[in-house]
């Protein structure tokens, strides 16, 4: 520049200089807000919070249950009638044992208030065991290529894991109902996450951790959190629920016998 027009231009001195400058992008951010989270909402979204994430999972579980029966399908019947010795009055039976049980401790636990909401989870509970229990059954069916399941439908075990699972499920997806005692203005809220199902179940952890993958792998419907949830509750009874009903003596007698063992064979069981 300096030799064509035989001057310097000072506006080249100037560049680097930000208070000169005339600051495009300052207001292309006052106009267009970016946002540095790829996962906030957009235009046509919602913010995922806990209540939304709550009310989804809630929302899931009625459209799978909705059209379901408080009373076991006609496939599901076919299935009883197939067996060796017909399960069918069994079920029915501890079906109705335990909702007696499960409306008691339920009301115990939140208060008497409550009982028409206890027995509404049940009826949802009982619902979805006969839905899960039916597709493990045509699961079975397929992949032994048999019809009778006498042994399995006999078991009082299977039954009783399976519905605390479902339970489970739907405890879990509801939380705990807060009740409002309007002559003292106290609120009261009990804690009826798991393991309180098999506690007031009388049934052992492992018993219920046998059940938890085929219940998730049955029912394809549950949502993400749900299945993260009994993933949970698979992790914590292996870690320390399965060993609170091991005996200190039953442990003791079980390293006697390694030890003996190892004593005859030279080496440790199989």
């Amino acid at each position: 520049m300096y030799l064509r027009n035989k001057d310097i231009d000072a506006r080249l001195f100037l560049e680097k200089d930000e208070t000169l400058q005339y600051r495009t992008e300052c207001l292309q951010l006052e106009r267009t807000p970016t946002k540095n989270n790829p996962n906030e909402d957009s235009p046509g979204g919602f913010p995922q919070t806990p209540v939304r994430t709550a009310m989804n999972t809630i929302q899931q579980l009625m459209m799978i249950l909705n059209s379901a029966s408080d009373e076991p399908s006609d496939n599901l019947m076919s299935y009883f009638n197939n067996c060796t010795a017909n399960p069918t009055q069994d079920i029915l039976k501890r079906v109705e044992n335990l909702g007696c049980v499960f409306r008691e401790r339920f009301a115990e636990a939140v208060g008497q208030g409550c009982i028409e909401i206890g027995s509404q989870r049940y009826r949802l509970g009982v619902r979805l065991y006969y839905r899960v229990m039916e597709s493990i059954l045509k699961s079975e069916e397929k992949r032994l290529s048999i019809h009778n399941f006498s042994k399995l439908l006999n078991n009082n075990i299977f039954h009783l894991s399976l519905l605390a699972c479902a339970l489970e499920v739907v405890t879990a997806t509801y939380g705990t109902p807060r009740n409002t005692s309007l002559n003292d203005r106290t609120i009261m809220e009990t804690d009826l996450s798991f393991p309180w199902i098999i506690r007031i179940f009388d049934l052992k952890a492992f018993d219920l951790y046998k059940v938890i993958e085929s219940f998730i792998k049955a029912e394809p419907n549950l949502t993400r959190e749900m299945i993260k949830h009994l993933e949970c509750c698979e992790h914590r009874i292996m870690e320390s629920l399965a060993w609170q009903s091991v005996s200190f003596e039953y442990i003791r007698m079980s390293c006697l016998l390694v030890c003996l063992y190892k004593c005859r064979f030279g080496k440790f069981p199989e």
